[in-house]
């Protein structure tokens, strides 16, 4: 909530005036300016969420561990989280590092994968307008010399 706070917050004035002056409503304005300003900012949240959901540990190993039971991930392994199991894996009752290992890696690529993602969403449809932006914009500016 707090980055959608500073992000709107950073959206300039001016461009709602101009909007208002154009005759856009609220509705409009919101769903023409304030949306389209706030891309980058959903992306990101939208990238640390995913990565901290799969870095989830703490809060289910404290709600479900009980101290008399052995078992993981709590009932019928419901909540087991892939750190979760990672940690069960390798100091668990029966260590496998081997395998403990193999998760961290794979869990290391998904996140990787998942940032990589969200970088192509942000950047590639900015480079493309960039690329095919500025053809257009010096084509139009050696159109309008020669027609000079």
């Amino acid at each position: 909530m707090a980055m959608y706070l500073a992000g709107i917050t950073s959206i300039s004035g001016d461009i709602y005036e101009a909007a208002r002056i154009d005759g856009a409503n609220g509705v409009q304005m919101f769903f023409q300016i304030t949306v389209p300003l706030l891309k980058s900012v959903t992306s990101f949240v939208v990238i640390t969420s995913a990565i901290y959901a799969l870095q989830l540990f703490d809060e289910p190993n404290l709600l479900f561990t009980n101290q008399s039971s052995s078992t993981v991930g709590g009932p019928s392994q419901s909540c087991l989280t892939m750190v979760w199991n990672f940690y069960n894996q390798a100091f668990g009752g029966n260590p496998r590092m081997g395998y403990a290992s193999a998760l961290s890696c794979v869990l290391f690529l998904i996140i990787v994968v998942v940032s990589l993602a969200g970088l192509f969403l942000v950047t590639i449809p900015l480079l493309i307008l960039f690329i095919f932006g500025s053809k257009s914009f010096i084509k139009g500016l050696t159109a309008g010399a020669v027609k000079g």
